[in-house]
């Protein structure tokens, strides 16, 4: 472990893990790919609880259409898709910026504090308890090239992607 482990946060990628529904206690699960107008990378998932009432919209691609030909086994660069994903957290209701509310916020059931974030438009939406060591570290991101690979369908409608006419 280093000096600095314990001062500077590397983790930044929200998954199935580190957010949780303080209503429902049931953690922020990926449900969707969507678009957020208000975001320069406007292409990203929707993570909701079981009871709908915690929504973020986070882990957006910051470029779709090289994303897709990645996808799809054309890459547009010889390094393959290598722009990332953008770490904002967004409302998942009116796509706001989500605010931190408070930390070290006492959760049932778990020895570790959480923080809790939420959307200061959205009353319904401010309790959602995040674990940010949690997230996952910005050089992991398989989990998310899997998830939007899966989605590459959606993505391409989300973006009006035209395929590459093969040139011969």
């Amino acid at each position: 472990m280093n000096w600095y482990s314990g001062i500077i946060k590397f983790a930044k990628f929200i998954n199935n893990k580190s957010a949780l529904c303080e209503h429902c206690m049931k953690p922020l699960i990926a449900r969707g790919v969507s678009v957020n107008k208000r975001h320069m990378y406007p292409v990203g998932t929707n993570y909701i609880c079981t009871c709908g009432k915690s929504n973020v919209w986070a882990n957006s691609i910051r470029n779709a259409e090289d994303f897709v030909a990645e996808a799809e086994g054309t890459p547009n660069h010889i390094y393959g898709y290598y722009q990332g994903f953008c770490n904002d957290k967004f409302c998942g209701i009116c796509l706001s910026t989500l605010t931190m509310i408070e930390n070290g916020v006492k959760v049932r059931g778990e020895w570790q504090e959480r923080d809790r974030m939420g959307c200061l438009r959205c009353p319904g939406n401010q309790h959602i308890a995040m674990d940010l060591y949690a997230e996952n570290k910005e050089n992991d991101i398989n989990f998310l090239m899997e998830w939007y690979k899966s989605n590459v369908g959606r993505i391409k409608t989300l973006i009006g992607y035209k395929e590459k006419a093969n040139a011969k």
